[in-house]
């Protein structure tokens, strides 16, 4: 599919996806974890959000600038969750969203503050808000939800182009190898590596001066617009990807650890195959001399044939565990094996095992 049709589609997933979460419950979609749907549950969620990604680290988003006299854009706003507080602390708040459900309810709670421009957007770009400039922004989980690595990717291009020099850019992704991702799941959506997001920061003269969660499904980065970087990794980099294969490490120990579970519980099950067979043939001995005992009177017969049926019942319900049981550990295996090939594909695992940071290959005789 050619790139633009394919950013068109997503486009559209996610704005039809995200409008039906919104008529929904645009409240428990935008902050799952609320204990209810009450609106001022909901402003609390926000001011706590904000105090811990903005409050807290406002002297290094700022650097001594009046936050007063920043122009900060906020991407994946929904309902104004965390719209209201940020524009309390800042001059003026940028807000954009793919959702038009979720933008027209931000637009109702927004009403009265004077300080807030709101834009329904394509979902994968910034045009909408034509030429302005920011002094921050932020994005707080909303990448996560983005199926798709390239569309992640470019906004982090047009948040850089749109950045003052000197500006930080807060955002998380997911992160975690070990999270399924259904394919164009605009809920759990696409894993953005270590080793992805340093090239994003050096394609687009932004410097990663802070990171948190590596390899988990919340993973925090703060890059920083800096026309003068190289093109080669930091100190911060660099300990950014060694963590990343720090964490690929502990997969994999925690893969192979699953193996030898597997493969105990596999020969457990063995174990109760060979003794359901020997149960079984006890059971094909029983029978034919319950076969040989039946000499022909009725009575005798009648309660022969009973016991037999009763057996045959029991032999295939046997047969079918016995078929049951294979079935789940072949599937168990073929699905460990793969999680292993993807984490042994990626890049992240590559790099980590030039730098000697990623474990040998895990082999089957290991897992014995």
């Amino acid at each position: 599919m050619d790139g633009a049709v394919e950013s068109q589609s997503i486009s559209e997933r996610m704005r039809a996806e995200w409008d039906q979460r919104a008529r929904e419950n645009a409240f428990h979609y935008v902050a799952s974890d609320l204990s209810s749907d009450s609106e001022e549950e909901f402003d609390r969620s926000g001011w706590s959000s904000t105090e811990h990604a903005v409050v807290d680290d406002l002297e290094r988003i700022a650097l001594g600038r009046d936050p007063k006299t920043m122009t900060v854009l906020e991407i994946g706003c929904g309902a104004g969750r965390m719209t209201r507080p940020l524009a309390q602390i800042f001059g003026h708040v940028h807000a954009v969203d793919v959702s038009g459900e979720m933008i027209a309810q931000a637009r109702a709670r927004m009403a009265d503050v004077a300080n807030v421009s709101l834009y329904h957007t394509d979902g994968i770009g910034l045009s909408q808000i034509g030429d302005a400039q920011f002094d921050f922004a932020l994005s707080y989980i909303v990448f996560q939800h983005i199926p798709d690595s390239e569309v992640i990717r470019g906004y982090i291009r047009q948040v850089a182009e749109k950045l003052q020099p000197g500006a930080l850019f807060k955002f998380q992704v997911q992160g975690s190898p070990a999270v399924e991702t259904m394919d164009r799941d605009t809920w759990t959506g696409v894993r953005l590596s270590a080793l992805d997001a340093v090239r994003a920061a050096q394609v687009n003269k932004l410097r990663i001066e802070d990171f948190e969660g590596v390899g988990e499904h919340y993973f925090w980065l703060s890059m920083r617009k800096d026309p003068d970087r190289g093109s080669e990794p930091d100190p911060v980099e660099q300990a950014l990807l060694a963590a990343e294969a720090e964490a690929l490490n502990a997969a994999l120990a925690t893969a192979g650890e699953d193996i030898r579970e597997l493969r105990r519980w596999s020969n457990e099950k063995l174990e109760e195959l060979r003794i359901a067979g020997a149960r079984m043939e006890h059971l094909d001995q029983e029978n034919q001399q319950l076969r040989r005992l039946a000499d022909g009177k009725t009575e005798k017969l009648r309660r022969a044939a009973e016991r037999i049926e009763e057996l045959d019942a029991d032999f295939n319900e046997a047969k079918t565990k016995l078929r049951d049981l294979l079935r789940r550990s072949d599937a168990k295996a073929e699905e460990l094996r793969a999680y292993i090939r993807t984490i042994y594909a990626s890049w992240a695992y590559r790099i980590g095992k030039r730098l000697g940071l990623a474990p040998a290959t895990i082999q089957e005789k290991d897992s014995e």
